[in-house]
C-alpha cells in the first residue's frame, strides 16, 4: 500500500498565519467593542424612557391630570407655572411611584452624583479653536448659565434621586438631567447623561424632549429623543 507523505505546516508558516489573524483582530475589535458600548448605552437610555414615562403617567393619572408642574400643562409650548404647591405635590407623588433608594438635597456632598462636567464646560470644549473671542465666549458661557443652568458647579447643589437600578434624576420635574447608569460611565452629555423638558397635551399625552432649549451634548454624543429611535 502506498501512503502518501503528510506535509506539515513550517514554523514561518503558522508564524505568518497568526500575525495575519492578529492584524486582522486589531482592526475589527475596536468596532466591535464601540457598536457593544453604543448597543448598551442605547439600551439603557430606552430603560430609562420607560421608567419615567410610566412614573410620570402613574403620577398624573394619581392627580387626576390637574397638575400644572410639566411644561405644556397650559398649553401648546407653555411652560410650568413653577406653583410651588403643584411641583412639590408632582415631585413627592412621583417619588413614591419610583423605586427611590437615596434622596439627596445636595446632589454632589451627598453622594447622589460624581463631579460631572457643566453645560459651561462643554462650551469650553467646543469652542477651544473656533476662533471667537474671549469675551464672545464667556458671553456664551453667562448666557447659559443665566437661563440653563447646569453648569459644572450648580449641578452639585441640585437635588437628585438614584434608583435602585442606577439611574440618577437630578433636578426636575419639568426640566431635569439624567444619568442612565449612575457612576459606571462614560459620565458623557449625549452617552448616558441627558437634559430632559418633561411635556404632557391633551391632559393625557406626555413627551420627553431633548434635543432643544439647553439641551446640549458633547462631541459624538446624541440628544435622548434621538437615541431613543435608535
Amino acid at each position: 500500500v502506498c501512503m502518501k507523505k503528510m506535509r506539515a505546516f513550517t514554523l514561518a508558516e503558522v508564524l505568518v498565519t497568526l500575525g495575519i489573524i492578529g492584524v486582522v483582530a486589531a482592526l475589527t475589535l475596536p468596532v466591535l467593542i464601540s457598536k457593544y458600548q453604543h448597543f448598551v448605552l442605547v439600551n439603557r437610555a430606552k430603560k430609562a424612557y420607560s421608567v419615567l414615562y410610566q412614573a410620570y403617567y402613574k403620577t398624573l393619572s394619581d392627580l387626576e391630570f390637574s397638575n400644572s408642574c410639566l411644561y405644556g400643562a397650559l398649553g401648546s409650548g407653555s411652560h410650568p407655572t413653577e406653583s410651588p404647591l403643584d411641583c412639590a405635590m408632582f415631585s413627592d407623588k412621583l417619588h413614591k411611584n419610583l423605586k427611590v433608594i437615596k434622596y439627596c438635597e445636595k446632589a454632589y456632598d451627598e453622594g447622589c452624583i460624581i463631579n460631572y462636567k457643566g453645560k459651561d464646560d462643554v462650551i469650553r470644549e467646543q469652542n477651544e479653536n473656533s476662533g471667537i473671542s474671549q469675551d464672545e465666549l464667556d458671553e456664551k458661557i453667562d448666557y447659559s448659565n443665566r437661563n440653563c443652568g447646569f453648569s459644572t458647579d450648580r449641578i452639585k447643589n441640585y437635588k437628585a434621586i438614584v434608583l435602585s437600578d442606577g439611574l440618577t434624576i437630578i433636578s426636575g420635574p419639568a426640566y431635569l438631567a439624567i444619568d442612565t447608569n449612575g457612576s459606571q460611565g462614560p459620565n458623557k452629555w449625549g452617552y448616558d447623561l441627558f437634559i430632559i423638558y418633561v411635556y404632557y397635551e391633551d391632559m393625557k399625552k406626555i413627551k420627553f424632549l431633548s434635543s432643544s432649549g439647553c439641551a446640549f451634548i458633547e462631541k459624538g454624543g446624541m440628544f435622548f429623543d434621538k437615541m431613543l429611535l435608535e
